[in-house]
């Protein structure tokens, strides 16, 4: 994986929270042999595709490593919704607008529908919502931590943050570059976020296009990440939850270091394995899919594997910067070193909630680990 293109990585460190949403797994073949695709047609920018009926496929660029968000636009008769709605961008903005004068046929867009904060999903919603006098509607969770990072803009990165980093042992010339890259940077990928929204919940339904949808709550990429299901049209609108080729980012952040989004995110895909095996995904990245369990099961392999990779490597006490190798196998540079240390963070802490590694802290005050078997011989 390569530093961000495009000025990207300056204006979206990860250095306090993930903007971009996705760890790329370096090798991997771009189309998973666990998943069928129907069709790799494309919708070309400022068009849409149907995908179900009145529900279509809208494909905005981005300027990161991955180049693409799926959003979805759906006809409920009268009016539109738009489930997701791409960052903060005048290129973005101009393909909304082409969309609009195009395909609504002169009716309105009443609602906008985000399954989730990172600025990729949400980056639009309150310039949506302004332009059309829509309704937001989002979870709590993540409407809250969606306005208060999007207001929390700071002339030099907050010491507790080089500290989180500091403790994992990164190199004092990886943490000048955290804080040449300032600080509040969230705020530039979003327009403001709606002051008032209408909060969704698992277990709600949802009518979208003519149809029932079950709201499922997703955990570990955010908090309360929401994804629709309905059951007449055997659909599941997944957001990042659960991608067909690439692993969402589950990390550990500075404002709650012992965080254990591993589990969370592991316990919440149970649910989503209990669909019909016929469901069709519509994900926020990657082609929509077939084969929805066999994709959880390979999510799953490859978290149990990086587990499997830090039990090995902690024979002897280890900091997290030193799992880097094993779990990425190719060198960090940039932005994307942050973006690797949350995610290794994140199968730290749940090891250690499991029982099977401790940390130690030691004088330096760095944070090792080490598994519980070597760390009761060397007592």
């Amino acid at each position: 994986m390569s530093d961000l293109p495009g000025g990207a990585a300056k204006l979206f460190p990860f250095t306090y929270f993930p903007i971009l949403p996705i760890f790329w797994q370096p090798g991997r073949n771009p189309l998973s042999k666990f998943v069928d695709y129907p069709s790799t047609d494309l919708p070309e920018e400022g068009t849409i595709q149907e995908v179900s009926p009145g529900l279509y496929w809208v494909r905005m660029p981005l300027p990161l490593i991955l180049n693409h968000i799926n959003l979805w636009l759906a006809d409920d008769g009268d009016s539109w919704t738009i489930i997701d709605t791409g960052l903060k961008d005048d290129r973005i903005k101009e393909l909304w607008d082409q969309i609009f004068g195009t395909f609504l046929d002169g009716k309105p867009v009443k609602r906008v529908f985000v399954t989730h904060m990172h600025p990729d999903h949400m980056g639009l919603a309150g310039w949506l919502c302004e332009k059309f006098g829509a309704e937001l509607i989002m979870s709590r969770l993540d409407w809250t931590l969606g306005r208060l990072l999007s207001t929390d803009v700071r002339d030099t990165v907050p010491e507790f943050l080089i500290d989180f980093h500091r403790e994992m042992a990164v190199p004092e010339e990886n943490l000048d570059h955290l804080r040449s890259q300032g600080y509040g940077n969230f705020a530039k990928g979003v327009s403001p976020v709606p002051m008032v929204y209408n909060r969704i919940r698992e277990g709600d339904t949802i009518k979208i296009a003519g149809s029932d949808w079950l709201a499922m709550r997703g955990e570990g990429h955010t908090s309360e990440h929401i994804c629709l299901y309905s059951k007449e049209r055997g659909v599941l609108i997944v957001g990042d939850q659960i991608l067909p080729r690439i692993s969402p980012i589950i990390g550990v952040y500075p404002g709650e270091p012992k965080a254990n989004p591993l589990l969370d995110y592991l316990t919440s895909l149970k649910k989503f394995r209990k669909l019909p095996t016929d469901t069709f995904v519509l994900p926020a990245h990657g082609l929509p899919f077939y084969r929805l369990q066999e994709r959880i099961d390979e999510l799953t392999r490859h978290h149990e594997e990086r587990l499997e990779a830090i039990l090995e490597g902690c024979q002897t006490a280890r900091p997290v910067w030193d799992s880097l190798p094993w779990l990425f196998h190719r060198k960090m540079e940039g932005s994307t070193v942050f973006m690797a240390l949350a995610e290794a963070q994140a199968h730290f802490n749940k090891l250690e909630f499991d029982g099977t590694l401790v940390r130690e802290i030691g004088d330096d005050g760095i944070h090792r680990f080490r598994t519980v078997e070597k760390a009761t011989a060397a007592a």
